[in-house]
This record gives structure tokens, sequence and C-alpha cells, in this order.
């Protein structure tokens, strides 16, 4: 009889996912996602995370080029043949900006 847990030694790993608010965030989302990356690879090497994890990006509305950026991200990510476990979620923000402060006169 065979040991099942030799033939998957990722049983015991715990799948790590990554959640990752972003609102007006395109300046610093390739530098966020290069330095995550290289850390969940390294994770996964160590066998201290499962193959599985992934990490998920929430675009809030944002008002600026985030979504495009995400997209892109996501693209290169299906290219990669070691980590392709990026998704992203859009939605719209729900709180509406503040009301304006009245000025004394």
């Amino acid at each position: 009889m065979q040991n099942t847990q030799s033939q998957n030694s990722n049983t015991n790993t715990p799948k790590l996912a990554v959640v990752i608010p972003c609102y007006n965030e395109e300046k610093t989302l390739q530098t966020t996602h290069t330095a995550l990356t290289q850390k969940i690879h390294h994770l996964i090497a160590q066998k201290t995370i499962s193959p599985e994890s992934y990490i998920c990006y929430i675009d809030d509305g944002s008002k600026d080029n985030t979504y495009q950026t995400l997209s892109m991200i996501y693209t290169k990510s299906q290219q990669n043949t070691e980590f392709k476990r990026t998704l992203i979620l859009t939605k719209e923000n729900l709180f509406p900006p503040p009301p304006p402060k009245e000025q004394e006169i």
C-alpha cells in the first residue's frame, strides 16, 4: 500500500490567500506584485505554503488606471509557468466622498 501523504507532499501545507484592496494604486501595483510573487515563490519552494496559494487584488472603484494595470499584471501572470494564481475583482466604491467643509466668512 502506498502512502498517500508521500504522493501529495502539499497536503499539510496551508494555502495562503493574499488579499490586496486597491484604490488609485496604479503607481505602486507592479512593485507590490513583484515583491509578493517573489515571496510566494520562496515560501512555496520551502514548502511552507501550498502551490495553490494565490493573490487577490480588489479594485475598489479607482479613478486612475489601477484596473488597467491590474489587467496587465493578470495577463503577465497567466504567462508565468510557475505561478498563475492571480485573481482580480472590481467593485464600485460604496463610500461617497465627504461633503465639502463649510468655510467661515
